[in-house]
């Protein structure tokens, strides 16, 4: 599930680790133990619902330069298909996620879905844009523990994880849609609303920042097959 990102794993890297880690393995890791809290979570299924098993904790991880980072680390287990997923971000990030009310254990606006075999996060990225990113994770364990315990070694031996998204061109929309008007020097993109699947389709609702919204339909392998513009109600 996870490789070094290449075309745009500059614009993705300071959600996810601290820019001060090195490409060195770790010489001491450990869970800060008052940090660690387990609940379910709600995700995606089909068209519906489906909860799952869920944790998050504080990761500290300690370099040979002597210096020290702790992660924000979350996991998501789905005892019945035994999918696991995982990710780490900044510790602040994930603060500020909570006293926004959002979960702390995903990124800003995003859905993560569960299939028969896999999670599958979609989100628009930290700058919305013509673009969606699609990220997977079909890694399986037989319990929530040895997810952690192969989280814990990953991170041992390589605590500068980037996260290989797709990214998915929202063909078929223009700058009108996609982009809010006005003066404003930072534009706002469209906001993801919803994923759903159907067969063996996404259908993705994306609202736009000037009003309306769009249904993208991406096949099984994420490739766009028809994108369309609903009118404002």
């Amino acid at each position: 599930m996870i490789r070094r990102l290449t075309f745009f794993g500059v614009l993705i890297i300071f959600l996810f680790v601290s820019a001060s880690f090195l490409a060195a393995q770790a010489t001491h890791i450990e869970v800060v133990p008052e940090s660690v809290e387990s609940g379910t979570f709600g995700v995606r299924k089909g068209s519906g619902m489906a909860t799952v098993e869920s944790r998050e904790f504080q990761v500290k991880i300690e370099l040979p330069s002597q210096k020290s980072e702790t992660l924000h680390a979350s996991m998501l287990y789905d005892p019945r298909t035994k999918a696991f997923w995982w990710q780490t971000d900044a510790v602040a990030a994930a603060a500020a996620r909570r006293k926004l009310s959002m979960p702390a254990l995903l990124p800003h606006d995003s859905v993560i879905c569960l299939t028969d075999s896999k999670f599958v996060l979609f989100w628009n990225g930290p700058r919305s844009g013509g673009y969606v990113f699609v990220l997977e994770s079909d890694e399986h364990y037989s319990s929530m523990d040895e997810g952690q315990a192969h989280v814990l070694r990953s991170l041992q031996d390589r605590p500068e994880f980037f996260y290989d998204y797709k990214r998915i061109q929202l063909r078929g929309l223009d700058k009108d849609f996609l982009f809010s008007k006005g003066d404003t020097a930072i534009k706002t993109g469209p906001k993801l609303r919803d994923v759903k699947r159907v067969g063996g389709e996404w259908q993705i609702t994306e609202d736009g920042p000037n009003g309306g919204s769009a249904l993208i339909v991406l096949s099984d392998q994420y490739e766009v097959v028809k994108t369309t513009i609903l009118p404002s109600k």
